[in-house]
């Protein structure tokens, strides 16, 4: 008996087929006969095995005629009379018992051996839990370099200003359109792209909704790279352009000119309907928006204006709005000269030619600003 009371004080040393068999074995419940309360020659109270079924973690020991804790013996790490030198005081053992299954240690061991072979489900479960995280993570790695592919398709067509779709985008269609055949391209040397246009029926990437997706986003993130420099600087000049595309809508394109480190940056915003309203105010109220959008609106010190009539009107012009508003805007730029031919011939011809737009451009506007200033 006393070799069982030391091999469960040293049960966490034990195996786990050991451990299993000693709590299937139970509890050790002798009589202990010995085990009694005198009073000189009389016995006063002797020990009733009835405390073995009141209290359902009780055992004892016949060699050292004393009682112990079954859960704590197995399971606490705290030395204490019931798990020590064990309990013997019969005159104080109600109260005892009582104090001790109340004591946190008492309760975690007991918990502990509810629970035990459970434990096992559990490291199963976690083992399968991290081998579920494992696979997530490898197809969310594998996802994320597909989606890399998908973004570099969509820059590198928008930077060579080349159409996306095609006219038959299909399967059987020798001509898919060019962000289709250049992922097709790009999976020619990536078998995991390759493998996700081949097997993808959720997420292909290829859908015309996913590509405006993809733009979006490439062009949400370019925006908050231009605020970020925009609110670095200390100026800023606007270039709004207006022309008709074929549908016969009025498009409005802006672009923003400032300094980044010294150097002269133009961030061009994207094209905008204004057919329902192309008026001056209107389009002065649409430039502010923008402006107010990149926090810009009071580091406005120069503004060009070129296409419709109405904006070239020294009188009644946007940039006259935009002056009524912006009262310490100091100069700005009106030239005949619109911003797309300028483009359009400094794309086409040689710099020489460019540059001499460029000089005639604002000598026209400086003699312009003269003769009204002559004149007033």
């Amino acid at each position: 008996m006393e070799n069982l009371i030391s091999t469960l004080k040293h049960f966490s040393k034990l195996d786990f087929q050991s451990k299993q068999a000693v709590i299937n074995n139970g509890r050790p419940m002798p009589e202990l006969k010995d085990l009694l309360q005198t009073n000189g020659q009389k016995i006063t109270r002797s020990f009733q095995t009835e405390w073995y079924q009141r209290k359902d973690w009780l055992c004892g020991c016949a060699t050292k005629n004393r009682l112990y804790c079954f859960p704590c013996l197995l399971f606490s790490t705290c030395d204490n009379v019931w798990t020590n030198i064990g309990f013997g005081d019969l005159k104080n053992l109600p109260r005892s018992l009582n104090k001790h299954e109340r004591s946190i240690t008492h309760i975690q061991s007991q918990i502990a051996l509810k629970t035990f072979g459970t434990s096992r489900i559990d490291l199963a479960l976690n083992d399968q839990q991290r081998l579920n995280v494992s696979i997530h993570n490898a197809k969310v790695k594998e996802n994320r370099e597909i989606l890399k592919d998908l973004i570099n398709a969509v820059c590198f067509l928008a930077k060579q200003e080349l159409a996306f779709r095609g006219n038959d985008e299909s399967a059987k269609s020798s001509n898919r359109g060019n962000y289709v055949e250049l992922l097709h391209a790009f999976a020619e040397k990536d078998e995991t792209l390759a493998r996700h246009l081949e097997t993808s029926t959720v997420f292909s990437g290829l859908s015309n909704r996913i590509q405006n997706d993809l733009i979006e986003a490439v062009s949400d993130v370019i925006k908050n790279d231009i605020r970020h420099e925009i609110n670095a600087a200390p100026f800023v000049g606007v270039e709004v352009d207006e022309t008709t595309d074929v549908t016969n809508k009025a498009q409005v394109s802006v672009i923003l000119r400032y300094v980044d480190t010294s150097d002269v940056k133009e961030a061009f915003l994207g094209f905008d309907d204004v057919s329902d309203d192309r008026r001056a105010p209107a389009i002065a109220d649409y430039v502010l928006g923008v402006l107010g959008k990149y926090n810009c609106v009071e580091k406005l010190v120069a503004q060009t204006y070129d296409g419709a009539a109405v904006m070239a009107s020294a009188l009644n012009g946007v940039q006259a709005k935009i002056r009524e508003k912006l009262a310490n805007t100091i100069t700005y730029y009106g030239t005949r000269y619109t911003v797309g031919m300028i483009l359009c011939y400094g794309s086409t011809g040689g710099l020489t030619d460019f540059v001499e737009i460029i000089q005639i451009a604002i000598l026209d506007n400086c003699v312009h600003f003269i003769v009204k200033l002559l004149a007033a």
